[in-house]
């Protein structure tokens, strides 16, 4: 069973190796729950006080969710895989008598693919990609996927772009895209410090049309079948990177985990190997 050694959350002490382990117990969950994984760096914030939140609302039955986990709490207890029930002030034990919700069996890894072992949630796919992604999956022993970005218009891709400068830095930036994206995140570092949001991603849709969409990013492009996976709902980042290089479906695989959080996988919509 999983340990932490102190709380993790609201007020926590949130040690980075306690805090990981968190993120990495609530990404089982987040498909159930409906939140997006969490980036599992062992840094406490919203997003993840919100998950714990979550949790212990729909999973612990919490009254007033306080988004704190404690060591032999109910919160923690369910979350490890314990059993967990309604309590209060950072997953107090349940009332006597009161039902305890049973933790899910761990998923068992697949000996050799076999269809329907997986789920891919998040954003939707188009069949072909689905079916490929879901290759992948079971050739690298995985249960789980959750989509983060699918094909995008210009509009979308400059709202991406601004929001990763915005949170991931500039400089992050410039290692994912080539020269043509390159140009769009200079009109982000030329323009954020002066104006708006709505007016830098207008400039950003702006210099991407002028380049051409898809020569900016692959997910602009009608030739092929792009989208990013969230590394947190990624168990084993080193079989899912080994299955996907090697699937002949799949023409390019990026790993962004060090700048977007995501592994980037396109795939030709007129690839003979598409199952």
């Amino acid at each position: 069973m999983a340990q932490i050694n102190r709380s993790v959350g609201s007020k926590g002490v949130n040690a980075r190796a306690d805090v990981r382990t968190v993120q990495q117990l609530l990404n089982k969950h987040a498909g159930k729950l409906g939140f997006r994984p969490l980036s599992v760096d062992g840094l406490i914030g919203p997003k993840t006080i919100g998950a714990i939140r979550e949790f212990q609302t729909k999973v612990t039955g919490l009254a007033r969710p306080d988004g704190l986990i404690e060591v032999g709490k109910t919160t923690w207890r369910s979350l490890a895989g314990g059993a967990g029930g309604p309590g209060s002030g950072g997953g107090s034990p349940a009332a006597p008598g009161a039902k305890q919700p049973t933790a899910s069996p761990a998923p068992s890894r697949p000996r050799a693919p076999v269809a329907g072992t997986v789920t891919i949630s998040g954003k939707t796919l188009a069949q072909p990609a689905h079916d490929v992604l879901t290759q992948i999956l079971q050739n690298a022993g995985l249960s789980s996927a959750y989509v983060t970005s699918v094909e995008r218009t210009a509009k979308d891709q400059a709202r991406v772009m601004y929001a990763n400068c915005k949170n991931k830095g500039i400089a992050a930036q410039y290692k994912v895209y080539g020269s043509n994206g390159d140009k769009v995140v200079k009109v982000y570092e030329d323009n954020h410090a002066t104006k708006s949001e709505m007016e830098v991603r207008n400039l950003m849709e702006a210099k991407i049309n002028a380049i051409g969409p898809s020569r900016v990013s692959r997910h602009c492009s009608n030739t092929h079948y792009v989208f990013d996976i969230s590394e947190g709902s990624i168990a084993n980042w080193q079989a899912f990177r080994s299955a996907a290089k090697k699937h002949p479906a799949v023409s390019n695989m990026i790993d962004e985990t060090s700048t977007n959080d995501c592994f980037h996988l396109e795939i030709p919509r007129n690839s003979p190997h598409l199952p």
